[in-house]
């Protein structure tokens, strides 16, 4: 039993449409993984709502929408009976008739004491050439009645004839058409962490997609959390649409170091499931002590987005044209180590970044309350101490917005807007950090994509489109330095070697 994970009270339920789902599943929970899931983690803020739902999203139990096939429905005067038949992967079909609702744990109202099944042909579905009658007579199992058959198929047709007593005077006679839809097929498609490792104490997010497969019906499931083979958290009656899918989300740390075996399972699926085996999903993660001295003591990670350079050019003859380029990036940093002893808040933060070799900017910022935040320059810094940790978040803005051409005026005209730093993203991002004594430094590499369009018009008429975007995302640990390594030699004095 793990004493390890600590689960914070809040778990999350988010939805989205899943288009070109691509799954991963785990068959066997006690298996090693069939593959680890690691995506780059979300850092937005999560603003709650009154009753501990977070904004913008959906309680696990409502039906955010409904879009399976409908069961059969037909009444007698007040006499309601309602009807569905799913057919599972191994060819087995339930049928369920009932006067009550569907998957109700009540008591059904009245008794159906008589009930007549047709199996029509697919390809002919006449109710007076059926391929099969069963009759039922004599029931005594009041407003509910089940049978399991074989030898049917999805999207066969079942004429039902049933007799209700006990609910009006005399007899009530409902008839249904039902057809056969494949059960809600659950599965775990991926689960994920963000990242490789983690720290102890650290907060690490757990995330799992759950989608219905199959589309004619939708389901509710519990999505289970466990971590070595214990349970240690769950969602319950969760909703999943028919062809849909949504996202399990849970929030943890862990107080001891280690390989931490993750699971998330899709359980309880109501009203029962296609196939079993595709309802888990597993990873690892590996939890690190904290890790202090040397000269980069700090724990961290960095991430750019929403980066981007996008050239324009449009030409109209050898003199009219028009040319636009833009730049812009946006580039955060974070670190935290232990907090030192007798620590005094700083009133400058230097930082200095390198990419593609070159220095694109060595600043240093004096800070008000641990704090500098200038839009005009682009850069935003801050120093506090949590708990037991000293920690810094570093961000800048860069902009840069030129124009220039020659059309409608005597000469070339132009224009620019320029914020913050200015400089060409490469292939690589570096940075150093240096505040109050204490220093931070990295690198990470660059995802670039790159695209260009050219269309033609005639002789020297024609446009351009170029555009590049830039991702990357990096943490790094503290470098520890090795008592005696590489030290020198004392003058005089030889190596000696010890047996």
């Amino acid at each position: 039993m793990t004493t390890n994970a600590q689960i914070s009270t809040r778990i999350i339920i988010s939805f989205f449409l899943v288009i070109g789902l691509v799954t991963l599943n785990c068959n066997d929970v006690n298996l090693a993984p069939t593959s680890n899931t690691n995506t780059e983690a979300s850092t937005s803020d999560i603003n709650f709502k009154k009753g501990g739902v977070p904004a913008g999203l959906v309680p696990n139990s409502q039906r955010y929408k409904e879009s399976g096939m409908p069961s059969a429905s037909g009444r007698d005067g007040e006499v309601t009976v309602t009807a569905r038949a799913m057919i599972d992967k191994d060819g087995n079909t339930l049928l369920e008739v009932t006067t009550a609702s569907l998957d109700n744990d009540g008591t059904a109202p009245g008794k159906i004491t008589k009930q007549q099944v047709k199996a029509l042909n697919s390809d002919n579905p006449d109710k007076d050439n059926p391929e099969w009658t069963e009759n039922y007579n004599k029931l005594r199992n009041g407003g509910y009645f089940s049978n399991t058959y074989t030898g049917l198929e999805r999207g066969q047709q079942l004429a039902l004839h049933t007799n209700v007593k006990g609910i009006i005077k005399g007899t009530a006679v409902v008839f249904l058409d039902e057809t056969i839809k494949a059960r809600p097929d659950i599965q775990v498609t991926d689960v994920s962490t963000g990242v490789d490792e983690a720290l102890i104490d650290e907060v690490v997010t757990i995330t799992a997609g759950i989608q219905e497969a199959n589309g004619d019906l939708g389901a509710t499931t519990s999505c289970v959390l466990y971590i070595d083979g214990e349970e240690v958290d769950r969602a319950n009656n969760v909703w999943v649409d028919a062809g849909d899918m949504v996202g399990c989300q849970f929030t943890t740390s862990f107080s001891e170091a280690g390989e931490k075996h993750i699971l998330v399972t899709a359980e309880d699926v109501t009203p029962g499931d296609y196939d079993s085996s595709n309802n888990s999903a597993y990873t690892t993660l590996t939890i690190l002590e904290p890790q202090t001295g040397g000269p980069n003591q700090f724990s961290w990670y960095a991430s750019v987005f929403m980066s981007s350079d996008y050239y324009w050019e449009r030409r109209y003859s050898e003199t009219e044209y028009e040319i636009r380029e833009n730049s812009s990036y946006l580039i955060f940093f974070n670190g935290n180590k232990d907090l030192p002893a007798n620590f005094e808040m700083p009133d400058t933060f230097s930082a200095k970044v390198t990419t593609g070799g070159e220095t694109a900017f060595d600043v240093d910022l004096t800070l008000v309350n641990g704090r500098f935040s200038d839009f005009s320059t682009g850069f935003n810094a801050s120093i506090g101490t949590w708990s037991n940790r000293l920690s810094y978040s570093f961000y800048f803005y860069s902009y840069k917005q030129i124009y220039y051409g020659y059309r409608e005026f005597s000469g070339d005209f132009y224009s620019e807007n320029l914020t913050g730093p200015q400089f060409e993203l490469g292939e690589d991002l570096g940075f150093e950090f240096e505040f109050g004594g204490h220093s931070a430094s990295g690198e990470i590499q660059l995802t670039t994509y790159e695209s260009e369009y050219r269309q033609d018009y005639g002789p020297n008429n024609y446009q351009i489109n170029r555009s590049r975007s830039y991702n990357g995302w990096g943490r790094g640990e503290p470098t520890i330095e090795e008592v005696g390594a590489e030290s020198a030699d004392v003058e005089g004095e030889e190596d000696v070697e010890e047996y």
